[in-house]
């Protein structure tokens, strides 16, 4: 019992040590999702012309479909 009483008088200070490894691991998630959207924001002007001529042609459910599509992934980008 001793034994385990020990080690759990050390874990404050493994979660103080373990501190800078979690503040890395956040700025990681977050680069790697600013990088997975980076393709989709250089996309953005293929994107509009596919949409005015989705529009044009007159199928609007489908131009629809395509912007919402981005403007989801806009969304999901800023909860970085």
């Amino acid at each position: 019992m001793n034994e385990i009483e020990e080690s759990l008088e050390e874990l404050p200070n493994l979660v103080d040590q373990l501190s800078d490894v979690r503040e890395e691991t956040i700025k990681h998630s977050q680069l790697a999702t600013a990088r997975e959207n980076l393709k989709h924001i250089f996309m953005v002007p293929e994107t509009v012309r596919q949409t005015e001529m989705l529009i044009t042609d007159g199928k609007l459910l489908e131009a629809h479909k395509v912007s919402w599509n981005k403007f989801t992934l806009k969304n999901n980008a800023f909860r970085i």
